[in-house]
């Protein structure tokens, strides 16, 4: 029906098209949330969704980690400031790029409906959705409750047909990799669990944090590299923000510490610019030195044109 949705300007592409989509088909009316200072990684300012949100504000769709800057939004504070201005609206969050290097507290973010895939964490490219039970309940009251079923079987809901089997028995390897990772970097497993599988979330936090420490102190050096370069350009927090001495110290990772960075630090992705090196150049040379490199608007062409950037 009728209806607001916000969607994100610094958002992946996957978070906005469908709902423009979805504008042209049903007449919901789609608005922009504008990026804030992006040099100091504000892609949601807070401040701005007053003059955003009302009552008739049905979603509020944004990106974790911004998947072309690496920041992370703060979601605990975000999902607060639209339960006090909307508290009818729903938070959909998209957090691929989050999955593979933080753990996720999906129930204490408090948002409605969490969607990520597989294939970051070391999986097949398959997505998950995770929906808060209270949002299940609405449904019930629709006409889509058809075809929720049984508790046990609603997930059948909402992928139709026969599912992807080699995709879904990849997904269960992605807990013997975490758990082989829990082996290395000394981080006991549960003896018991609720779960068929020995792994719960007190133990992905403390392998997180490990992971989170062995990310920043590689990166560090990368990105103090950059900021002393001529004419290159970083964008996001990492171009402003100075690297905590605790990113510098080598992560000791058979230590049987857990690391305490924070998790909204942005994560270890860098996007920059040079002046006169053209950036396929650039990423052709860190190529052919086994560097993981990209170039283009990474599928967030809307925060490229927001920040100034011409891809190539």
């Amino acid at each position: 029906g009728q209806g607001q949705v916000v969607i994100s300007e610094a958002a992946h592409d996957s978070n906005r098209i469908p709902w423009k989509i979805l504008e042209q088909q049903s007449g919901i009316q789609v608005v922009e949330w504008k990026v804030g200072n992006v040099s100091a990684g504000e892609l949601h300012p807070l401040s701005d969704l007053k003059n955003i949100l009302n009552a008739n504000t049905k979603v509020v769709a944004l990106t974790h980690v911004n998947p072309l800057t690496g920041d992370v939004a703060n979601l605990p504070e975000i999902v607060k400031e639209i339960r006090a201005l909307a508290p009818q609206a729903k938070v959909i969050v998209d957090g691929t790029q989050y999955a593979g290097h933080r753990a996720m507290d999906i129930s204490g973010w408090g948002v409605d409906v969490y969607v990520y895939s597989a294939h970051k964490c070391f999986g097949p490219h398959i997505a998950f959705m995770i929906i808060r039970n209270s949002l299940v309940k609405i449904l019930e009251s629709t006409s889509f409750s058809q075809f929720l079923g049984p508790l046990d079987e609603r997930a059948k809901a909402f992928e139709s047909g026969s599912l992807d089997v080699e995709a879904c028995v990849g997904a269960l390897a992605v807990e013997t990799y975490w758990k082989k990772l829990c082996e290395i970097v000394r981080v006991p497993l549960p003896t018991e669990t609720d779960s068929p599988f020995r792994m719960d979330h007190n133990t992905l936090t403390q392998l997180f944090a490990k992971i989170q420490k062995m990310e920043a102190a590689l990166f560090a050096s990368i990105l103090e590299y950059l900021q002393t370069v001529p004419d290159v350009t970083i964008y996001g927090a990492h171009s402003t923000t100075p690297i905590p001495s605790a990113q510098r110290e080598e992560c000791d990772i058979v230590s049987d510490t857990t690391p305490d960075l924070p998790i909204t630090d942005p994560i270890s992705l860098i996007s920059f610019t040079h002046a006169n090196i053209p950036s396929k150049v650039i990423v052709t040379a860190l190529q052919q030195a086994r560097v993981n490199a990209m170039c283009g608007h990474l599928n967030c062409p809307q925060l490229c044109k927001a920040i100034g950037v011409v891809p190539d």
